[in-house]
């Protein structure tokens, strides 16, 4: 088509780089997640145990990391579990 062109061609995974520095406060990590996880900015921060697997593979695509920022914990105390190990 276009004589002496050649088209190059690069794979979206390859230009997109992980942020080396987790965001160190609530604020940054906001402004940081809407310029590259705006449709999942409501997994943060993580309030449901059953968000909260998405919310760390997002997390870890974007920082390669699992470990979560403090700020961005908002996990309830589990409850107490109601069995006895000491039953007979």
């Amino acid at each position: 088509m276009y004589a002496g062109i050649k088209w190059i061609n690069i794979p979206f995974k390859d230009t997109f780089s992980k942020q080396n520095k987790i965001p160190t406060t609530h604020n940054d990590f906001f402004q940081y997640a809407k310029l590259h996880i705006s449709e999942t900015i409501n997994l943060f921060p993580i309030r449901e145990y059953d968000k909260a697997k998405q919310a760390i593979k997002i997390f870890d695509e974007l920082f390669n990391t699992t470990l979560i920022p403090s700020y961005l914990n908002e996990l309830p105390d589990l409850l107490d579990p109601d069995w006895d190990l000491e039953q007979k």
